[in-house]
């Protein structure tokens, strides 16, 4: 794979990754949920580290200029979520449904980022072979693709913590409180 290729998977990868990070604001909030989203955002993070590894031009230019009123919008955003369907079809429309349709697609996700770590790994070694190779001198583009993957990773166990929170939310349900799983005092 070309470098051009690797860069628009990359740019791919980034706007996936938003659209699922959207796809958890149709969740009822909870702690896990909250974490899920993070760690989706620190994917797409790693993610545009990897793209400033490849020279690409920074979409933030202002961002680090306090003399400077302008922000910049987020870099890599798709015009529509390309999940919304996905979650439209869905005949579970219950926190569950979402919850496990969710851990899917970023399951896939992941899939599809370490196919890309192996092809980048390639590349590097590639570039490495020709004399003066910027690129192919970084030592940060592994890590930063690996950190993407286990970012990803865990917002997907996060959403396996949340299938767990429902789950004990049903047990409870019309019984009396338990006070490793709720407040032990009214709130008021």
């Amino acid at each position: 794979m070309k470098e051009k290729e690797v860069i628009e998977q990359i740019k791919q990868l980034r706007q996936d990754l938003t659209g699922l990070a959207w796809c958890v604001h149709m969740l009822n909030p909870s702690r896990e949920v909250s974490l899920a989203y993070t760690q989706l955002q620190e994917a797409k993070s790693w993610c545009g580290k990897v793209l400033q590894e490849f020279k690409q031009d920074n979409p933030y230019p202002d961002s680090a200029k306090p003399e400077s009123r302008n922000i910049e919008p987020q870099a890599d955003v798709p015009e529509e979520n390309p999940f919304l369907d996905q979650f439209n079809q869905l005949e579970e429309k219950t926190q569950t449904g979402y919850v496990k349709l969710l851990r899917k697609l970023v399951g896939d996700a992941v899939e599809r980022m370490k196919a890309l770590h192996i092809e980048i790994d390639f590349l590097i070694y590639s570039l490495s072979l020709e004399e003066d190779n910027p690129i192919a001198e970084s030592l940060w583009i592994g890590p930063y693709t690996s950190w993407a993957i286990k970012a990803a990773e865990l917002a997907r166990i996060w959403l396996g913590w949340e299938l767990d929170r429902i789950r004990q939310e049903i047990e409870l349900q019309g019984k009396e409180y338990n006070s490793a799983l709720r407040p032990a005092l009214p709130l008021q």
